[in-house]
C-alpha cells in the first residue's frame, strides 16, 4: 500500500491531473487512487487546482495536485487555530 500511495502522491506532484489520469499513469486501480486522495485530503496534502475536462474521458473533473507551489495562499483567518 505504501508503494502505491507514494506512486500516486508523486504523480499528482509532477503535474495537476484528474484521478483517472493518475490511475492510468501509475497503473494503480482508480478505487485505490480515490482512497489515497481522500487520505491526502485528510492530511491537507492535496488540493483542487481547477475544474477542467479530463484528457481521457472528456468529462468535467477536478484536477488535483500535491505540489505546494500550486496550493492557494493561506488565509489569515486560521492563523490562530
Amino acid at each position: 500500500m505504501k508503494t502505491q500511495y507514494k506512486k500516486v502522491f508523486i504523480s499528482f506532484f509532477e503535474a495537476p491531473k484528474s484521478r483517472l489520469m493518475a490511475s492510468f499513469g501509475t497503473e494503480v486501480m482508480i478505487q485505490n487512487v480515490c482512497r489515497y486522495v481522500d487520505m491526502m485530503r485528510d492530511n491537507n496534502q492535496i488540493v483542487v487546482v481547477k475544474l477542467d475536462y479530463c484528457a481521457i474521458t472528456n468529462q468535467l473533473v477536478e484536477y488535483l495536485t500535491t505540489n505546494p507551489k500550486f496550493f492557494p495562499p493561506k488565509s489569515q483567518l486560521d492563523l490562530f487555530e
